[in-house]
């Protein structure tokens, strides 16, 4: 599972809820864990995921909570998940809240040291262990159980990572000694990459930083999908232009000012020009005007690049506008067709 490892699991409170088994299609009781048992209900949940594209996540973890002065967890149920259609997580009567995620490959296990919603401050998930095909995704919404007339609670879905999409990349070097010259041996990668983030409710800080004003290997090998921050383009690069479907991803970085522990992401392009390596690091989503400014979730930041000088000698020196013509566009993702969960 996605967890963050510095979560210590602890165990949980004798009196909160556990399943026994997957209900696939409905509850009729949940156990306790003195041995007795307690009627469940289920109540239908209008589903909505905001995102490009449907999730290849295999199921979804359910957390629900009593909605009263301490919200003790009641149960968590992991119930399988194909994008619609319907599943069922039990709960017992009263009101709610539910928290849900998707894209982690979790177990039971994995959850035993939650004990109330204010737990769920220390559930991080890590970018290396992203999947391209499922991201992980985060919701939550309160409900009452037992009252069939109450309308149908909202469950949305959004992606907590945010994606940087360099669309397509030109080399226009007219009026300069090396004009017609074409960039080759171009790497494209993210550094000063925030790598851990709340699974729900996350301030946008960056708390865990990887490829630090560089393109470090040892973080890069520890991804089990590298092109989620690394790729290269094989082939040259000039005038012309090319179109990439190069699309990475890293967690919110919203920092305010740039210092020694609040460096901003850059988006890096790096080749060999005019027999020189050169870099042309770009901050994403700064001083452009659009607020706030840096990554947030749920966001593309797409890039249309025209290089039109050499750029800088290192990967940690953003380059100057005169260096580069650079279209940026944010994307939010709009809600998609909605569909019903029932739980």
């Amino acid at each position: 599972m996605n967890l963050s490892e510095t979560c210590q699991k602890r165990p949980v409170l004798g009196f909160i809820f556990l399943m026994v088994s997957l209900v696939l299609h409905g509850c009729e009781s949940l156990h306790l864990e003195d041995g007795s048992f307690t009627d469940a209900v289920t109540v239908p949940v209008k589903v909505a995921v905001h995102g490009k594209r449907e999730s290849k996540a295999s199921g979804l973890d359910m957390l629900v909570f009593r909605n009263d002065r301490l919200h003790y967890l009641e149960c968590w149920q992991w119930v399988p998940f194909s994008g619609s259609g319907n599943v069922a997580v039990a709960s017992t009567t009263g009101e709610k809240i539910l928290m849900a995620c998707c894209g982690l490959e979790s177990t039971p296990d994995d959850w035993m040291w939650i004990s109330s919603i204010s737990s769920l401050a220390d559930a991080y998930t890590a970018l290396e262990k992203e999947n391209r095909d499922s991201p992980v995704m985060s919701g939550s919404c309160s409900f009452h159980a037992g009252n069939s007339t109450d309308a149908n609670p909202e469950l949305v879905f959004r992606q907590i990572s945010g994606e940087i999409h360099l669309r397509t990349l030109k080399c226009n070097f007219k009026g300069r000694p090396y004009e017609g010259e074409k960039l080759s041996d171009i790497h494209v990668y993210l550094t000063n990459v925030n790598a851990s983030c709340r699974i729900w409710n996350d301030p946008g800080r960056a708390t865990r930083l990887i490829n630090q004003g560089r393109l470090v290997e040892e973080d890069i090998e520890r991804f089990e999908d590298q092109s989620l921050i690394y790729q290269r383009i094989d082939k040259e690069v000039g005038a012309e232009g090319i179109t990439t479907d190069i699309m990475f991803r890293c967690y919110p970085n919203t920092s305010e000012e740039e210092g020694p522990g609040t460096p901003f992401t850059r988006l890096v392009i790096q080749g060999q020009l005019d027999g020189e390596v050169w870099y042309w690091p770009i901050d994403i989503n700064r001083g452009k005007g659009h607020l706030p400014e840096g990554i947030e979730g749920n966001c593309v930041y797409a890039f249309d690049i025209e290089l039109t000088r050499k750029g800088s000698a290192d990967p940690d020196t953003a380059i100057k506008t005169e260096s580069a013509n650079i279209m940026m566009e944010i994307e939010k993702w709009e809600e998609k067709e909605e569909y019903y969960v029932v739980f």
